[in-house]
């Protein structure tokens, strides 16, 4: 012991020493590597018509789904919009015209037809006067064939009269329904425009953060630009 204790060169207080039981465990160790965090949905948002563009977040901002991006000024496609806007009203003004035409057309019409009626019976009470007086003998044959003429004539101007008020009023029908052809497409045509106005106010369309602004702000850009 005494000559162990003379070899020693070193000595450690015990207070200074750790003392654990080995096990058998896994072995750890961190691994330094590089590369890039891709996100798994990345909408780009293109412009729907050329215009300059106002921002209205950073990239970083954190945005739900909804909120406004940007803001697109397009002179272009808003004057294009209000044209065919008032061209649309125009359309329907004529269209209201058309059917105020088309029912003073159908009076027009049946007043005509109304008086063949009542020439049918002014001429027939002729008639019958006529074979009264035909009978009696005080007046010439011809006065009474005259007077059936005239009965004929004046049915045969009924028949005229009704058969025209119906073409008339299927020409006037039928102008009435391009008319309001017209009137649907132009509808659409603003409906169109309408719907692409709207979408001059660039929304997000999702949850999520912005990555990068595209362009710079207050720049003009052309369509279909990211």
């Amino acid at each position: 012991l005494i000559r162990g204790w003379l070899a020693s060169s070193h000595t450690v207080p015990l207070e200074r020493l750790r003392i654990a039981t080995v096990t058998r465990g896994h072995f750890v160790r961190d691994v330094a590597a590089q590369g890039t965090v891709i996100a798994a949905v990345s909408p780009t948002m293109f412009a729907t018509a050329p215009g300059a563009i106002a921002y209205q977040v950073r990239a970083g901002d954190t945005v739900k789904r909804g909120d406004t991006l940007a803001t697109l000024d397009s002179p272009a496609l808003r004057n294009e919009f209000e044209r065919e806007r008032a061209t649309l009203a125009g359309v329907e003004a004529a269209l209201a015209r058309e059917g105020i035409e088309i029912r003073r057309q159908n009076l027009q019409n049946q007043q005509q037809a109304d008086l063949a009626d009542v020439q049918i019976h002014a001429a027939e009470r002729e008639l019958a006067r006529a074979q009264t007086a035909w009978a009696s003998r005080v007046i010439p044959e011809r006065d009474l064939r005259k007077a059936q003429d005239e009965v004929s004539t004046a049915r045969l101007n009924f028949d005229h009269a009704k058969a025209s008020a119906g073409l008339e009023r299927e020409s006037l029908q039928l102008d009435l329904r391009t008319r309001r052809l017209e009137r649907d497409r132009q509808a659409l045509v603003v409906a169109n425009l309408e719907l692409r106005v709207a979408e001059l106010t660039v929304r997000s369309p999702v949850d999520g953060t912005v990555a990068n602004l595209a362009q710079q702000d207050r720049a003009n850009v052309a369509e279909n630009t990211p």
